[in-house]
């Protein structure tokens, strides 16, 4: 099992690379040749595309694959849906920090959504083979999108936009309708059941705790805009463009961890996993030191030294990139043996000490004070669920 594990991980993370890869060198053309003013728009426009699109999927995500709820995939999608509407609703009160775009970005939000769809009941299925597929052939759509608009000089704010729904929708129209009935979409039955079974004591937990995560994770980049200015919005922008490559990384191991660790039926099996997967990060250490000391040469050369304060930020969120690494995926264990409580007032409490402090330290230290602020936190939260994990499954084993 052990080099299993392993040939999966890296196998996985091999093809997520490779794709962010190519999605990285267009992003920072995207950083190269948009004026200051037009990418902090398209920042912050992509921060809340992620900050939905990625709270919404992560609840279908954990409660489809750890949840306990036995229903078709569609129902899920209805909820999704419903949800994002209310969302939209709600930031249309903040809708003027979009300079236009909101509309684009609500089509975006809904088109990555029901991508995101597909690929979890793939990923729950653990056929990461159709998975991936549907990744890249999104990034051969998005590609060549970009690579028409490059060639005849039509690279603006909504064009991108607009290719980044577009891609995703129809790769969704590809994989996605196997598992779209639209009978069980509309299903008042199912979402009746659903609304029961959300709320139970183990899912209401799972719920909360996808919000909070996502919250943490995207609330950054739109605070700094409330409480900096434009030039500091797109310095953290684009250091924040460079660090999502590394959380591929991340990313990749929670793909596989998810359903693995779910799949298990024994504390055994358990603690297998875990002896294995902590080796991983040793291993990658060097190639994260590498990324540090070679940011200097490396940034400048792709955004022609657009922003060179972003290098600086970049490498604090290195760190903070390889010790999520280290800790985040024993949150798994959490999800496989139902403490979700905890995990979620852990959270909650790290967010509301984080959010209340952050205005100050933005107004202070600008943005070097919130990757601090940001590395902080996360490392308490990802440490602290890193020992629950290990004293949870050595009880058990007792």
């Amino acid at each position: 099992m052990k080099n299993n594990l392993f040939r999966k991980i890296f196998e996985i993370l091999s093809l997520d690379m490779v794709a962010k890869f190519f999605f990285g060198i267009a992003s920072i053309l995207v950083i190269r040749f948009l004026s200051v003013e037009d990418f902090a728009v398209y920042a912050i426009g992509l921060a809340s595309i992620n900050l939905v699109t990625s709270s919404i999927s992560m609840i279908f995500n954990r409660l489809y694959i750890a949840g306990d709820i036995d229903l078709p995939t569609s129902p899920f999608l209805s909820y999704q849906l419903i949800l994002i509407v209310f969302i939209f609703i709600f930031l249309s009160i903040i809708k003027d920090i979009y300079d236009g775009y909101f509309l684009l970005i609500f089509f975006v939000t809904i088109s990555q959504v029901l991508f995101w769809f597909a690929q979890t009941t793939y990923q729950r299925l653990l056929k990461f083979k159709l998975y991936y597929l549907s990744e890249y052939l999104r990034l051969i759509f998005y590609l060549s999108g970009f690579a028409i608009l490059f060639l005849n000089d039509v690279f603006s704010i909504k064009n991108i936009f607009l290719l980044h729904g577009m891609s995703s929708f129809i790769v969704f129209l590809i994989f996605g309708f196997p598992f779209f009935n639209l009978k069980d979409l509309l299903n008042f039955r199912y979402i009746n059941l659903l609304n029961k079974n959300f709320f139970n004591q183990s899912n209401k937990y799972l719920i909360l705790y996808s919000l909070v995560v996502i919250l943490l994770s995207y609330s950054d980049i739109i605070m700094l805009r409330f409480f900096s200015n434009t030039y500091y919005v797109a310095v953290f922008g684009a250091a924040f463009t460079y660090y999502s490559l590394l959380q591929a990384v991340t990313g990749s191991v929670h793909k596989l961890m998810l359903p693995l660790v779910q799949k298990t039926e024994s504390i055994l099996d358990i603690k297998n996993i875990m002896n294995q997967y902590i080796k991983i990060p040793f291993l990658l250490f060097p190639i994260y030191l590498l990324i540090i000391f070679s940011s200097d040469f490396i940034i400048p050369f792709f955004d022609n030294n657009k922003y060179p304060d972003s290098i600086y930020l970049f490498k604090i969120l290195t760190v903070s990139s390889y010790l999520s690494l280290c800790f985040s995926p024993y949150s798994n264990v959490i999800f496989k043996l139902k403490d979700n409580k905890f995990i979620f007032y852990l959270y909650l409490v790290a967010s509301i000490v984080y959010l209340s402090l952050l205005p100050f330290i933005i107004q202070k230290y600008y943005a070097e004070g919130l990757v601090y602020a940001s590395l902080s936190m996360w490392l308490v939260v990802n440490f602290s669920t890193f020992v629950r994990a290990i004293k949870k499954v050595n009880a058990m084993n007792d």
